[in-house]
């Protein structure tokens, strides 16, 4: 067999190596659901669940189909006009595990290890923008990928930047879980945050910046750190902001007093620090010099942050 070179020929060699896969001595006898019925593998979308169900994926050979964790799944895909076509859906773990009475148990944490080559190189190989985890033990999982402390109590609605991309922790669809921790209209209004997450794929950014700024650098370094692509470079010093764009951006910022930097040299020299400015004078100063604006600024149309901490542009970015 040739070395595969194309995305479908690394996919099949994913899958029959995960059909072949005889390392979990508990799931010997069973087989791994990956196949091109799991999705899309140009899908922007990657739904992570926690493993097949005795009755949905181990015997459909579909992920959330069959039972009602399904049925649940498919309402909620269908709130955000999301359908099977638009995703590509995997598990932690790959196979089904059962308990000795051949009801569903939790994986083992040594099974979830076992699989998490398979599920970084599908998620290498799918190359989603957004991942969405169904479950503590799917979002637990991605950790072996790359670390990360969120709690899904206290991460679920939220939006999170984690490898590159967009990352929405969600609860399980099961019936357990709606009967018991999120109920049917919580679980509709956090699919709204995977709506929103695809809304901010496309969403266009500015960068207001000085292309020699050291903040602005580390800004812009961060932002495709993060998997997102400024759409524009506006240099601040060759292309100056009108008052009316200044103005604009101090609303997004939270007010002139956000936006205004007072370490200009200027701020000094013309005696500012001697008296409080008003906002129109801060305006008129930032639309006049440059350095009066706290740089970068960075603009998503609809929200916006000046000056540059991965904690504020992680929180702008997850608000979208």
């Amino acid at each position: 067999m040739g070395k595969p070179n194309t995305k479908k020929d690394l996919f099949e060699l994913i899958s029959s190596e995960a059909a072949a896969c005889r390392v979990c001595p508990d799931l010997c006898d069973r087989k791994a659901v990956l196949s091109n019925l799991n999705g899309s593998i140009d899908a922007k979308i990657l739904f992570i669940g926690e493993a097949p169900g005795r009755q949905g994926a181990d015997r459909t050979r579909v992920p959330f189909s069959g039972d009602q964790s399904g049925r649940n799944f498919d309402r909620f895909l269908a709130s955000i006009n999301l359908s099977r076509d638009d995703i590509f859906i995997t598990s932690a773990v790959l196979c089904s595990p059962r308990s000795l009475s051949d009801a569903n148990r939790t994986p083992k944490k040594s099974e979830i290890e076992n699989c998490n080559p398979f599920l970084q190189r599908i998620i290498e190989l799918i190359e989603p923008r957004v991942v969405v985890t169904l479950g503590s033990i799917a979002l637990a999982a991605l950790k072996r990928i790359e670390y990360h402390e969120l709690s899904l109590k206290e991460a679920v609605g939220n939006v999170y930047r984690w490898n590159g991309r967009l990352l929405a922790p969600l609860y399980h669809p099961s019936p357990q879980v709606l009967a018991s921790h999120r109920r049917e209209e919580q679980q509709l209004n956090d699919y709204k945050i995977v709506r929103n997450a695809l809304a901010l794929m496309d969403k266009k950014i500015t960068l207001y910046w000085l292309p020699h700024c050291s903040t602005c650098q580390k800004a812009d370094t961060y932002l495709k750190q993060t998997g997102k692509s400024v759409t524009e470079y506006r240099d601040i010093k060759a292309n100056p902001l009108s008052r009316t764009e200044v103005e604009r951006l101090s609303k997004l910022v939270g007010g002139a007093n956000e936006l205004f930097s007072r370490r200009a040299r200027l701020y000094r020299s013309m005696g500012l620090a001697d008296r409080e400015l008003l906002d129109d004078e801060m305006l008129d100063l930032m639309a006049t010099e440059y350095t009066f604006i706290k740089r970068p600024v960075l603009d998503l149309g609809n929200n916006a942050v000046s000056g540059f901490t991965g904690k504020s542009y992680d929180m702008v970015l997850g608000k979208e």
